[in-house]
Order: structure tokens, then C-alpha cells, then sequence
């Protein structure tokens, strides 16, 4: 590396950091002048974060314009170049505004891409013809059907909540993963075999308060485990006649604030166990399509709310059962509903494509926009300030709910993102996807 480009990359740190003056600005904007703007973006990269440049839209490689190529931006390349766009703003040259929108944009991008987990990709499964109609007709039926029905699910992680015990854990097909904290990245500490001649694929994880339990939900089962241990402590099942007659069950499992109570979806209705004893104490009614998620309040365990194919979320008190009031402004069906760790404002998700945001104090809601396609999960940062948000898009978004504005992470999944998580101290978030990817992102 050239002394040039390494005053550049120890400028881009300063900035990263906070910790830049305006010698340095000055000093940056010549050293852009009279580099090779190929080098530049890659040390912007390694500083900020793996596809920076491209996520911020900050169109610097035109150093071909034309039949005219140009070795470095002096006068005759800027005045041919296209315009620079950081975020909203285009900017026709690296002028001071230009510059200052570039450490703007460094500064406010939080999350790098660390590692990624794979499991194994099923995103290629395609009909292959014999050249015989008959096998033909049934192999496509067989391959229609598996897209159908085992390759829309992906992934489901959840994050240990207990600081002190760091670990997440995954549910795939028939399998959950227990992953460990090593060094930079991440291993598998314990493998969780659960076979089933139909039941394959998890459709939800969680993890106790107190990080000593996990749960996990297919369609027609949950188990609750000890940490540590490979034999769960209870199996809560359907019975033979609800199998035979139920094609949706189970979609969704949490725990209560004090981790004494599991609730988990049920086809249209919500069901709750006592975790200790593994017995149904209550079940909650009055949605009219299939329930697609649960959520605690965090401050209340006594408060509960679900959302559903019906385009409805409910907030029910669970110590008496009854429904407390019916939300109704998403246009279809809603997949995901959190509360914020304060447990005053409620966002959730859906095939609308859009985020609401309900403050249930004060009966407000606003909309939050930018997924292309439906809007599948969604977290919280600890300290409340931040919503992460993952879609069938792929992208991965981080709205400051301050400004209400978005940024997306600089990977996207290559299929839609099925479940996201955080950590205890919001430094490290974990994303899975129907592409089977578990990716790893620290602040």
C-alpha cells in the first residue's frame, strides 16, 4: 500500500471513529484527487463495511467515461464523470459538501458484515425432464409441491438474553443448532436431532429470559429444553385427531417476561403452558384466520399480543383471557408483531410491505416504508431507539425510529429473511433467510 493510501485509510478510521478534524477533510479530499478511485473504494470498504459504497449509492466508478479513460479525477475526469449521489443528494463534483455527505454517511452506517453460517442452499431445486410425460407430470408435481412446502421455510434463530451466557440457537429442518461464541466468529457447540416422517421444519425458536431454556415449534409439536441438555423436559403435542384435521398448527413460540409461561400459535387460536410443569392453562380465541405470531409485553406478562392472516393484531390480557383491543390498519396479512423493551410502542409487519408503528398509550400509529416485498421480522435494539427490520426482499433495514429513516445492511440474503435476532447488548445481530444463510453482524 502506498503512503497516499494509507493516509487515506487512516483518515477514513478517524472518521469511522468520530475522531476526524478538519485538516483531515481537507487533506481527504486531495488525496481522492490523485488516486486511483478503484483503491479508494476498496479501503472505504475495508474501514466501514463489506458493499458500502454500493449501499450508500455513492457512484464512483466512472473512471471510464465514455471512449475516455482517465488514470485519476483531475479537472478533465470530474467535469466527465457522472453525478456523485450519497443518500439524497447528488453532488457533481468531490466538493466540501460532497466530502462532508461522505463522512455523514461513514459515520451513521453501524452494522458490518462479520461471517456467514451456511447451512446448505436450497434455492436450486428445479423440475429436470425424462423425456417421459408420465414420470414427467409426477416429478414436476413432487417438485412443485417441495418448493410449496419445505423450501418457503428458512431459519429460525433466537439470542440468549442472559449477557453473561452468550449463545443463539437455530431451527431448521428437523435439526436445532446450538452455536457458541469463538473468537471473531461463531461454532456449533451442540446438534439437537428431532426426526419426524412428516413434521420437518421448525417454524419458530425462543430462548428464556433467563437463557436456561429454549423452546422450539414445528407444526404439530413443541419441545422446551434445559440448556445443555439433548433431552427435552417437555413435549407439548396435538392430539392423533387435531393432526389428522389441522394442516396449520404451531407458527410461533415465546416466553413471558419472568419465563414462566409459553405461548405459541395455533391455527386461529393463541395456547399457553405453564413451562414448569409442561400443563395447557389457557387458550386465547377470536381471530379468524390463521395467527402468525405472539408477543409479550416485556414490562407485563399479564399482556400479550398476536397478529394474524386476518390483517388484525390483538393485545389480550392472558390472566383473564380477554382481548383488550383489535389494531386494523394493515391491508394484509401481518406475519411478525414486537414490543419495544419499554413496552409502549408495538410494531409489526406484513404482505403489505409496510411497518406500523402503535403507540398503545397514545393510540397513534405511524407507517414505515421500504421493503420491496413483505415485511417477515422484526427486533428491537435494547436502548429502544432502533427497529430492525427483515423482508421477503432479502434486505435487512436499521430504521432510526427518531428520523424514521432507513439504512440497509450492506449484504442482503439471497432468498427472503426469515427470522432476526439480537444480542443482550445490541452490538451483534444475527440474520437467517430461506437460503438456508445464518449471517453475522457487529456494530
Amino acid at each position: 500500500m502506498t503512503n497516499n493510501l494509507k493516509e487515506i485509510k487512516a483518515i477514513l478510521e478517524r472518521i469511522a471513529e468520530g475522531q476526524h478534524t478538519d485538516a483531515d477533510l481537507e487533506n481527504f479530499r486531495y488525496l481522492m484527487s490523485v488516486n486511483s478511485i478503484d483503491a479508494v473504494i476498496n479501503l472505504i470498504n475495508d474501514v466501514v463495511g463489506e458493499n458500502f459504497v454500493g449501499k450508500i449509492e455513492v457512484n464512483y466508478n466512472h473512471i471510464q467515461v465514455g471512449d475516455a479513460i482517465y488514470q485519476q479525477w483531475d479537472d478533465e475526469a470530474i467535469k466527465a464523470q457522472d453525478p456523485i449521489q450519497i443518500g439524497g443528494h447528488i453532488y457533481q463534483q468531490w466538493d466540501d459538501e460532497a466530502i462532508k455527505a461522505l463522512v455523514r454517511a461513514i459515520k451513521q452506517f453501524d452494522w458490518q458484515f462479520v461471517a456467514s453460517l451456511t447451512e446448505g442452499d436450497f434455492t436450486q431445486t428445479t423440475f429436470q425432464s425424462t423425456g417421459i410425460g408420465a414420470i414427467d407430470k409426477i416429478a414436476k408435481q413432487m417438485t412443485d409441491f417441495s418448493q410449496q412446502n419445505v423450501m418457503s421455510y428458512g431459519l429460525k434463530v433466537a439470542f440468549s438474553p442472559n449477557q453473561n451466557h452468550e449463545y443463539f440457537i437455530s431451527g431448521g429442518d428437523q435439526v436445532i443448532k446450538v452455536w457458541g461464541k469463538q473468537k471473531k466468529t461463531w461454532r456449533i457447540d451442540k446438534e439437537i436431532q428431532a426426526p419426524h416422517f412428516t413434521d420437518l421444519w421448525f417454524t419458530s425458536v425462543a430462548i428464556s429470559p433467563d437463557g436456561q431454556k429454549f423452546a422450539a415449534c414445528k407444526n404439530y409439536q413443541i419441545k422446551i429444553w434445559r440448556f445443555g441438555e439433548t433431552n427435552p423436559i417437555h413435549e407439548l403435542d396435538k392430539t392423533l385427531l387435531n393432526n389428522f384435521f389441522d394442516l396449520e398448527g404451531f407458527d410461533s413460540v415465546t416466553f413471558s417476561p419472568d419465563g414462566k409461561l409459553l405461548a405459541a400459535s395455533d391455527n386461529q387460536d393463541i395456547k399457553l403452558w405453564d413451562v414448569e410443569t409442561g400443563k395447557e392453562i389457557g387458550k386465547l380465541s377470536g381471530h379468524s384466520d390463521k395467527v402468525t405470531c405472539v408477543a409479550f409485553n416485556p414490562k407485563n406478562r399479564q399482556v400479550l399480543a398476536s397478529c394474524s392472516y386476518d390483517k388484525t393484531i390483538k393485545v389480550w390480557n392472558v390472566a383473564n383471557r380477554e382481548c383488550l383491543g383489535t389494531l386494523t390498519k394493515h391491508k394484509d396479512a401481518i406475519f411478525t408483531v414486537i414490543f419495544s423493551p419499554d413496552g409502549k410502542l408495538l410494531a409489526s409487519g406484513g404482505r403489505d410491505n409496510s411497518i406500523k408503528l402503535w403507540n398503545l398509550g397514545e393510540g397513534e400509529t405511524d407507517e414505515l416504508r421500504q421493503h420491496s416485498e413483505a415485511v417477515t421480522c422484526l427486533v428491537f435494539s435494547p436502548d429502544g431507539k432502533t427497529l430492525i427490520s427483515g423482508g421477503n426482499d432479502g434486505k435487512i433495514l436499521d430504521w432510526k425510529l427518531s428520523d424514521q429513516e432507513a439504512q440497509a445492511f450492506p449484504q442482503e440474503h439471497r432468498r427472503g429473511v426469515t427470522s432476526i435476532a439480537m444480542s443482550p447488548d445490541g452490538k451483534t445481530l444475527i440474520s437467517s433467510g430461506r437460503d438456508q444463510t445464518i449471517k453475522v453482524w457487529r456494530k
